[in-house]
């Protein structure tokens, strides 16, 4: 099907976005992580994408990367969790805190992404902890070996006035999206972009 959309970005739209595409406007579904990466209106932008079909409507969902992409793909296969679920979730935790909480089964927080509850989070877990293996070490951990400039990150964002977890978070996504070689004043307008979203 329609594995991704490069094109120029028209407008942020609540839960999505709008990407002209060789003249075609498509909407896009999105997670806020995805959508608090979004550049300025007529700025190049690439989504990996899924398109599902559903009583003759077709919805196309992206993301801005392959890894939650894939996880979407794997939420949508849990018994109980549509495309609006998934992207709750998607939008509530960075790829590797999900897939942290998955793998040690914490229910308490996978139940409180909205419209997520205990029974829902024990499916999750119950179904996708062999799927997506072991997890990576949690974002802190690696905001701590590996990027200095995170570290810095969340540190002005504290001074900011966020709270830790809300500004380690935000760097977590920053992370998760563009990897962990980026600027510290990239970092921190990425996350403030991030955090105006929540």
């Amino acid at each position: 099907m329609i594995a991704f959309l490069s094109g120029q970005l028209v407008c942020v739209e609540p839960g999505g976005i709008i990407l002209d595409v060789g003249g075609v406007g498509y909407r896009v579904w999105a997670p806020s992580s995805t959508i608090s990466l979004m550049p300025a209106s007529g700025e190049a932008v690439k989504l990996f994408t899924r398109l599902l079909i559903k009583d003759d409507e077709m919805q196309l969902y992206g993301f801005a990367s392959q890894e939650e992409l894939s996880l979407f793909r794997n939420l949508i296969s849990v018994s109980g969790v549509g495309p609006k679920g998934a992207l709750a979730i998607l939008s509530s935790f960075s790829a590797a805190t999900f897939r942290s909480a998955v793998a040690e089964e914490n229910i308490t927080l996978l139940s409180k992404a909205p419209g997520v509850g205990k029974k829902t989070a024990r499916r999750i877990v119950l179904e996708l902890k062999d799927k997506l293996g072991p997890p990576e070490p949690l974002q802190e951990k690696r905001l701590d070996g590996v990027s200095s400039a995170g570290e810095e990150a969340v540190s002005a964002l504290i001074s900011l006035g966020y709270r830790q977890a809300e500004a380690k978070n935000a760097v977590a996504r920053v992370h998760d999206q563009k990897g962990m070689n980026v600027q510290l004043e990239e970092i921190i307008k990425l996350s403030l972009k991030f955090l105006d979203h929540v």
